[in-house]
């Protein structure tokens, strides 16, 4: 889990303009000195942290990814995600959805919960 999420805020930070967190006005007015220094400046202003319960339910991290980073897009943003929408796949620090395994059972499970 703590790599999901890391893997999360770093291509959020680095796509913080095209997301709408950050503008491209406010990263050219402070120069910092590297591209990664750049992309932190919207997160500067927030203490994040990240809690999953460990409650009976086993979590596997790396399929929660795409699911986390859309959920701290979300937060940060200030956009809404639909109730009625799943998702799952892990996310490469480029922003790719990899594939999972478990995909027919978390179609049954989305299914039963009626999630289209």
């Amino acid at each position: 889990m703590k790599e999901s999420i890391g893997t999360g805020l770093s291509w959020i930070k680095s796509n913080s303009v095209k997301l709408g967190l950050a503008s491209e006005q406010t990263i050219k007015i402070i120069k910092p000195i590297s591209a990664h220094k750049e992309a932190e400046l919207p997160m500067k202003q927030f203490d994040l942290h990240v809690h999953f319960p460990a409650a009976a339910i086993p979590k596997d991290g790396p399929s929660a990814g795409v699911t986390i980073a859309v959920a701290l897009v979300s937060l940060l943003s200030g956009r809404r995600v639909k109730s009625e929408f799943a998702m799952t796949g892990e996310l490469s620090l480029q922003g790719l959805v990899m594939p999972v395994g478990g995909i027919k059972e978390k179609c049954i499970a989305a299914h039963r919960n009626k999630i289209s």
